[in-house]
């Protein structure tokens, strides 16, 4: 009977396992795609690469979905996810940024979401994307496909065209600039709509800590967090194992008790 169970439980661990390696392939591919996207530009041209950017951006949504439904998040995945969306965006905006410099600004805006974030983590804030963020996110990817079919605005015309969608013969007539500077709008302004909420929320959250403590209770708080970053950057014990790091890493139910409280909460035994 015992090793029935043991049978069973192992099933089960090698599926989970199977499912996460699944779901981070998937988000995998995106990381390369920031990689081989500049080939695919320089070999086969901007409407192709439009195309292929659809597909990697899909890849976005599906990971997210498919971790949630076969509950396989894990800190791993979240971080892989995170860094390869920002790394991949920019990737694209650097390459329309060669034709058009005006992808500069929101690549800029993006790093200065980045660094918002950051801040209000290490202050011990909830930095989960809002709804807006995740908004401005899939505007993001329309216009990153859009900014590479644009470039070649005549084949984009003859697609549609041959589809007998006629409506935007007058609009693709346009320069490349300005058909650029037209798609790009919604996403500069989403972006500083979303730059504007989340230094709201850090600093709501700010003045909600404040708010639920005394001054004496501060000052506690205060000499408390000092203590611990002088032991922590004294004694290496407190720093989990490698062992330790890697199972919370690919851990589901760390991930999920603990994905609020930060990267510190990965690293370190007590914080």
């Amino acid at each position: 009977m015992r090793k029935k169970i043991t049978h069973i439980e192992n099933n089960d661990k090698t599926k989970e396992l199977t499912k996460k390696a699944i779901v981070n392939l998937i988000t995998g591919i995106r990381t390369i795609g920031t990689f081989a996207i500049i080939p695919i530009y320089m070999k086969t041209g901007a409407t192709t690469t439009a195309l292929c950017s659809s597909a990697f951006f899909l890849t976005d949504m599906l990971d997210g979905a498919l971790a949630r439904s076969w509950h396989v998040q894990s800190f791993f995945g979240s971080l892989l996810d995170g860094l390869s969306d920002k790394a991949y965006a920019i990737s694209c905006m650097a390459l329309l940024a060669h034709a058009n410099p005006i992808y500069l600004l929101p690549i800029g805006l993006e790093l200065s979401i980045l660094k918002i974030n950051y801040s209000s983590m290490q202050r011990g804030n909830n930095v989960k994307s809002s709804i807006l963020g995740k908004i401005k996110t899939g505007i993001l990817a329309l216009t990153m496909v859009d900014g590479f079919f644009l470039l070649q605005p005549a084949e984009l015309k003859n697609i549609l065209n041959n589809l007998n969608i006629t409506s935007f013969d007058t609009l693709l007539n346009q320069k490349p600039s300005v058909l650029s500077n037209i798609a790009i709008t919604p996403l500069i302004i989403s972006e500083l709509i979303v730059i504007g909420d989340y230094i709201a929320k850090s600093k709501k959250q700010d003045k909600a800590k404040l708010e639920n403590q005394d001054i004496s209770s501060i000052q506690k708080e205060k000499a408390r967090l000092i203590e611990t970053k002088e032991t922590l950057a004294t004694q290496k014990l407190q720093l989990k194992s490698r062992q330790e790091i890697i199972h919370d890493l690919f851990d589901t139910e760390f991930y999920l008790t603990n994905k609020d409280g930060g990267i510190k909460k990965l690293l370190y035994k007590k914080v």
